[in-house]
């Protein structure tokens, strides 16, 4: 996001990649159109709001990678998504700011608690209240 922010306005060169989950069109703005774009307050109220929700976004992030254990984040993640997940240990890591071992080793321990049920990029709550616990439990 700051890489992406710091080529918009520094004018540098960016390499991205994307993963589209459905079907997507995609928009290349030339740097000399995007700066005349941003003379107009539509777009830039739009850009700039853009910019402060990733901006809060990362704020959370840090604040929670910080000052809150990783079993109170994981719980706190596989709550009120239902109770059968579609989702791969590597896409939680990438929420939760940290690697897929982590992940991985801590969902197994919550699987032996009986609080989820693993398989194949599928997780299946057992027990919510559990993981509510752990959740709100405060740090150490």
């Amino acid at each position: 996001m700051l890489a992406s922010s710091a080529s918009l306005f520094r004018s540098l060169p960016l390499s991205a990649t994307g993963t589209a989950t459905k079907p997507t069109t995609l928009l290349l703005i030339p740097p000399v159109l995007f700066n005349q774009w941003l003379e107009t307050p539509p777009f830039r109220d739009a850009v700039l709001g853009l910019f402060a929700e990733r901006m809060a976004d990362l704020t959370g992030l840090i604040d929670a990678v910080a000052f809150q254990r990783l079993d109170q984040r994981l719980a706190a993640a596989l709550l009120g998504r239902g109770p059968d997940l579609a989702l791969t240990h590597q896409e939680l890591a990438d929420e939760l700011g940290t690697v897929r071992e982590m992940v991985s080793r801590l969902l197994r321990r919550f699987e032996r608690e009986g609080w989820v049920e693993l398989a194949r990029e599928r997780i299946h709550i057992r027990d919510s209240a559990a993981l509510r616990t752990v959740a709100a439990a405060l740090p150490n």
